[in-house]
C-alpha cells in the first residue's frame, strides 16, 4: 500500500513550504491560484492578490511587500 501512496506524498512535499512568520503576523495567506498560468497566490489583508509560480519568486514578493 505504501508504495502506491509514495508518489502522492512526494508531490505534496514538493508543492508545500513553510511561509515566513512575518507573513502570518501581517495576515498574508497563500492558496493555489485560480488564474491560469500561475501556480500560487498570496492574499493580502487589503484584498490584493499576488500571483507567482515558484517558492523563490513568492519569497521575493513577500520581501518586497512586507519588508
Amino acid at each position: 500500500m505504501r508504495e502506491h501512496l509514495e508518489p502522492l506524498f512526494a508531490r505534496h512535499d514538493k508543492d508545500s513550504w513553510v511561509m515566513p512568520e512575518k507573513a502570518f503576523f501581517a495576515g498574508v495567506r497563500r492558496q493555489r491560484s485560480e488564474k491560469e498560468g500561475y501556480k500560487w497566490c498570496y492574499l493580502f489583508p487589503n484584498g490584493r492578490k499576488v500571483y507567482f509560480n515558484t517558492k523563490e519568486e513568492g519569497d521575493a514578493l513577500l520581501d518586497a511587500e512586507i519588508g
